[in-house]
């Protein structure tokens, strides 16, 4: 039997039970609602080390928001008015409805919520996903982890067993890391120069941020390096 009785069913509960993209980062984006966390867990390291990433990635959003923002946004109310930009926004609310996610999708409409939204998507494809996405532990052992079993058996067939280890390792290869120097992408475009500068600084951030997390977890019981940018990839690339 499988481990979920109807399992065709799961792409459409899992879409209609995932929150807003935005409240994965609610406590790093609203100073506010990080005060309300318990001390213990600001200093956990999912946060602490995340929230140092998450700020990175914001910082380096709003920073090519501001270099474009004359041919991106309306100077008066802030309203999204790039044709790329909005085709996009639309194609993704589409997507994303036809498919029952839930969120707000109308929350776009202007440069600063657009730039909220992006670096909530940014997060998540990478220091989130690599959180999450780490399972090699669970395959290693049959009876944790398996695509199904018979019923009234402890563990699953050799023959399941093998499948969940080699989906696991498929899906483990080595991808691009988020450090990594991608300011080939600028080639070309208008304001190439100042567009690399905001990607060389960004770099220097993430070099500083893998330096803190690898001092933190020197002293550290349990070290974490899900949030380090030289081991997280930089997107959700499997």
């Amino acid at each position: 039997t499988m481990p979920v009785k109807a399992f065709d069913s799961l792409t459409e509960t899992v879409p209609e039970s995932l929150p807003d993209i935005t409240r994965t980062v609610e406590y790093f984006a609203d100073e506010s609602r990080w005060a309300q966390l318990p001390r213990q867990l600001q200093e956990a390291p999912f946060y602490a080390d995340g929230l140092l990433l998450f700020r990175a990635l914001r910082g380096l959003v709003q920073g090519y928001f501001d270099l474009f923002r004359d041919q991106w946004c309306d100077q008066d109310d802030d309203a999204l008015t790039d044709s790329g930009l909005l085709a996009l926004e639309h194609d993704l609310a589409s997507t994303l409805a036809a498919a029952n996610y839930q969120g707000d999708y109308t929350r776009r409409k202007t440069c600063t919520q657009a730039a909220e939204r992006v670096t909530a998507a940014l997060y998540t494809v990478t220091a989130y996903h690599r959180h999450v996405g780490q399972v090699g532990d669970f395959a290693i052992d049959p009876e944790v982890a398996a695509f199904s079993w018979k019923e009234r058996e402890r563990s699953p067939r050799p023959m399941q067993a093998l499948i969940t280890s080699t989906v696991a390792a498929a899906t483990a290869v080595p991808q691009p890391k988020l450090d990594e120097d991608f300011s080939h992408v600028f080639e070309g475009m208008h304001r190439e120069g100042q567009a690399r500068a905001l990607w060389a600084k960004f770099r220097d951030e993430l070099h500083a941020i893998s330096q803190t997390v690898r001092e933190r977890n020197a002293v550290r019981t349990v070290p974490y390096y899900r949030a380090d940018p030289s081991i997280v990839e930089c997107s959700v690339a499997i």
